[in-house]
């Protein structure tokens, strides 16, 4: 018998979690901008998994994925402290759309 394979889980990130993720984007010169990396991750397909649902980002680092838009921001917003932002990640590329 082999794993299952998930197609979308809603999860997010403890605090020490993010520190690790923010600490590795931050080693990688990257952009620490959340609307920047939600576009860049959608268009390289790393958040296929989670079409129709929403994530959030918090200092460019994908943190959690719901498809519950407020339990997203709560819990985020609870675990990481606010500002974070919430994108819904649409089902194809032409309803990418900006709040």
């Amino acid at each position: 018998m082999g794993l299952q394979i998930l197609k979308r889980e809603e999860y997010v990130l403890d605090y020490n979690e993010f520190l690790i993720e923010k600490k590795e984007k931050s080693r990688k010169d990257a952009i620490l901008d959340n609307r920047l990396n939600f576009i860049s991750d959608f268009e390289a397909g790393r958040l296929n998994r989670y079409r129709g649902t929403y994530v959030a980002y918090k200092d460019g680092v994908l943190c959690g994925q719901s498809k519950d838009e407020e339990l997203l921001h709560r819990e985020a917003g609870f675990n990481l402290c606010i500002p974070i932002d919430i994108f819904n990640v649409p089902k194809n590329r032409e309803n990418l759309k900006f709040g």
